[in-house]
């Protein structure tokens, strides 16, 4: 029988673009017309399970497996069970899955928490029948204090993170909503949900922007690797984004990758020309690589212009050497004045191309002109010295964790603000500033 290619492909499109109902349509379909299609089982498994549909997942999983013993219909069908609570059939499909591959070591990490959640019960029913059983109390206590609400919490945000890396989003919301279920005050996982959550839902032009905004915490972390898949990823969602080709500049002109800085410059101003930032960046790049034959020439030719000068003209500019264009340089620098800086810099270099002085300076002044141009760099600055005080003097009142949630809500860290709202509510539950704020601020996030 030959498989629905069509319905399928429907199915698949219709996916990946959030339209799951129907989706769920064209692979029924699918399998309607060909009983034995396994990706369109698959398929549908993993939407009903991704769903909270856990019965049909299961169901449809199961018949997946039956026409092809494959490694992430296990491993799927064992999360389903897992979800249901079903610990005993979960540990079994993830064994078989195991016995498929063994390279994946989450599987085992699942596959034991599994059987964790099956020693409770056993211990617990243990207890049951003889209350004063020491053994199974000591085993019950050792169990549950590894299975901690907050221990667990903090490890299904972590697998969360690794499935935003493989770009495994779904997976990635399936773990984040189980951390805030454990814990919900785990901000980091609220805001990670909230994240994918928009990433899934928003057109490919402001997910660039997200891959933007990851992209630059990267980088200020220095994890340039990261920063660069991100900024990448964000050029192949909207290729004219100059922002994105400008940071990878940036980035490749600190690891001294000139060869792939300059064309990402180009690009930025290609699509930008007003952006001061990469045309100064250009400037320093070419500067910084400008070939010493030209250089050599130059010098060549102002040196037969220069003894053709009167004897007084040459006295004024003898000093006029890479060390004195340098100093200059320094002079605008110290007084914010960086593209002047930089024309002398420039000027250094062509007389002296290897003048390690100006070199190192053109390259300080192009990390400063980025750092000094960040948006809201000096709000966030200010922000943080204002927490800062308010820390120093922390008196826990109502009106203490109110300005603490307004500092936060100031830098966008809307779900720290709230949890200071609330501790402030807590300690007067008629603070009226905590209530409207929490109120706005709530309104505020629902509109994002």
């Amino acid at each position: 029988m030959e498989l629905d290619v069509k319905n399928y492909n429907i199915a698949r499109a219709n996916y990946e673009k959030g339209e799951i109902k129907i989706a769920i349509e064209y692979f029924k379909k699918a399998i309607e017309i060909n009983s034995e299609y396994f990706e369109a089982y698959y398929n549908l498994g993993v939407i009903y399970y991704m769903n909270e549909e856990y019965d049909p997942a299961i169901a449809t999983l199961k018949r997946a497996v039956e026409i092809n013993k494959d490694y992430d219909a296990y491993y799927n069908l064992g999360l389903s069970y897992f979800s249901k609570n079903d610990y005993e059939n979960a540990v079994k499909s993830f064994t078989q899955a195991i016995s498929i591959s063994n390279k994946d070591p989450d599987i085992f990490y699942n596959r034991g928490l599994g059987y964790y959640n099956l020693a409770t019960d056993d211990f617990k029913e243990t207890i049951k029948l003889d209350s004063d059983h020491s053994n199974a109390i000591c085993a019950l206590n050792h169990v549950l204090k590894f299975m901690l609400p907050d221990n667990n919490a903090e490890i299904f945000y972590k697998q969360g993170i690794v499935n935003i890396e493989k770009e495994e989003y779904y997976l990635a919301i399936e773990n984040f909503r189980k951390a805030v279920q454990l814990d919900p005050l785990h901000s980091k996982a609220k805001e990670s949900l909230f994240f994918v959550n928009k990433l899934l839902n928003t057109p490919k032009t402001e997910n660039s922007l997200n891959y933007i905004n990851l992209g630059k915490n990267y980088y200020s972390k220095s994890e340039y690797e990261l920063a660069i898949q991100n900024f990448d990823k964000a050029i192949s969602l909207n290729p004219g984004n100059y922002e994105a080709y400008y940071y990878l500049g940036i980035i490749y002109a600190e690891i001294e990758k000139h060869d792939h800085a300059l064309p990402a410059f180009q690009k930025a101003l290609e699509l930008n020309p007003g952006h001061a930032e990469s045309k100064a960046s250009l400037e320093c790049i070419l500067a910084l690589n400008s070939p010493k034959e030209a250089t050599d020439e130059t010098q060549s030719d102002d040196k037969t212009s220069t003894n053709n000068e009167p004897e007084n003209k040459k006295e004024e500019t003898s000093d006029e050497d890479e060390e004195y264009y340098y100093n200059l340089a320094m002079s605008h620098s110290e007084k914010g004045e960086y593209y002047q800086a930089i024309d002398n810099l420039k000027k250094s270099l062509k007389i002296n191309p290897v003048y390690g002085k100006s070199k190192t300076a053109l390259f300080s002044i192009m990390q400063v002109i980025n750092k000094s141009n960040e948006a809201g760099k000096n709000l966030v600055d200010n922000v943080h010295e204002a927490r800062k005080n308010i820390e120093a003097n922390k008196e826990e009142t109502e009106e203490y964790y109110y300005k603490l949630a307004m500092d936060y809500s100031e830098t966008g860290e809307y779900y720290k603000a709230m949890e200071n709202l609330q501790k402030s509510l807590k300690i007067n539950p008629k603070f009226t500033k905590s209530q409207t704020a929490l109120y706005q601020i709530m309104q505020s996030m629902n509109k994002r």
